[in-house]
């Protein structure tokens, strides 16, 4: 199983959280930087793969930040549950998908 580092540290905008995510998951230019494009591409690209999420606890408090980033683990947690091989682990001490 492939190990990937999904670093949010120091993010600032939504879109900042979506090149974090298609630069780590080495997603193609292509990708929508959107939660939707976030499920096809995951679905289609992550399999085999353990990524570990560090830095949620240095990102804006706003409501729509709160909510794009409760949508990205909502996606990864749906990840664990129709995929086989992949699994993610939250660096506060959660743990989801094996």
């Amino acid at each position: 199983m492939e190990e990937i580092l999904v670093d949010f540290t120091g993010v600032t905008s939504i879109d900042g959280l979506h090149e974090v995510l298609k630069k780590s998951l080495r997603f193609y230019d292509d990708y929508g930087m959107n939660l939707d494009a976030l499920w096809d591409y995951m679905y289609d690209y992550c399999e085999d793969m353990h990524v570990t999420v560090i830095g949620l606890d240095t990102l804006p408090k706003d409501y729509y930040f709160q909510e794009e980033v409760a949508g990205i683990l909502k996606i990864f947690k749906r990840a664990t549950e129709k995929m086989d091989s992949f699994a993610y682990t939250l660096v506060n001490g959660k743990q989801n998908g094996g």
